[in-house]
């Protein structure tokens, strides 16, 4: 179908969109005052959806933002990436390549609808891939932390994760003494069990694994 007989039926996603996630995302920061300019990133959207929003936002919040140009546009046939997957190492060539030259802390791959995401960290002067559990990890403990130290953590929170995530996130919950759950694999159930707790009043703060 051309775009002139699809007419409404494709509509263009324009940048009010962009700007409403971006202002979403800054307002759920838990250290807005920090200052991440020390901190490199090396960033590759893999020739997909995340660039622009990815982009902004990273260098709206002060980080010392590299993007991998060769996979930043858009390209169909992902002529750039070895293979548009951030969980395969292969993508990453590129960005660390990239990250050795800038001498970057960290390197970030989306996928190309920007939902998924592959991090390798520069670790003892080598850049070490993360999995995703161990990404879930890393987050949770930070996110719990600084709650705590902030005097922000509720009494009644709950971490809900998937049965394919790992225990360790259950273990790091309990340290700051909040509960856990696991659902089905897939948004839909983790949404159905915050939707019962806000409901119920049984918990007010919740983490999505």
């Amino acid at each position: 179908m051309s775009e002139r007989d699809a007419g409404d039926l494709i509509q263009t996603i324009r940048s009010e969109v962009d700007k409403a996630y971006c202002d979403g995302v800054m307002q759920i920061q838990l250290d807005p005052e920090s200052d991440k300019s020390a901190l490199k990133v090396v960033f590759s959207p893999l020739h997909g959806a995340a660039n622009i929003p990815l982009r902004n936002l990273l260098t709206k919040l002060g980080y010392g933002l590299s993007v991998v140009e060769e996979q930043a546009g858009p390209d169909p046939d992902f002529s750039h990436a070895k293979n548009p997957n951030p969980e395969d190492k292969a993508a990453f060539e590129l960005s660390i390549a990239q990250a050795m030259r800038v001498k970057a802390d960290i390197a970030i791959l989306t996928d190309p609808d920007g939902d998924r995401l592959g991090v390798a960290v520069l670790h003892k002067g080598e850049y070490v891939f993360l999995t995703g559990n161990q990404i879930g990890a890393v987050l949770l403990e930070y996110i719990l932390s600084q709650r705590k130290v902030k005097g922000t953590l509720p009494s009644n929170g709950i971490v809900i994760n998937t049965i394919v995530t790992s225990g360790l996130g259950d273990k790091i919950a309990c340290a700051y003494g909040m509960d856990a759950e696991k659902t089905l694999t897939g948004f839909k159930f983790i949404g159905d069990r915050i939707r019962a707790y806000e409901e119920s009043g049984e918990h007010t703060f919740f983490v999505r694994l």
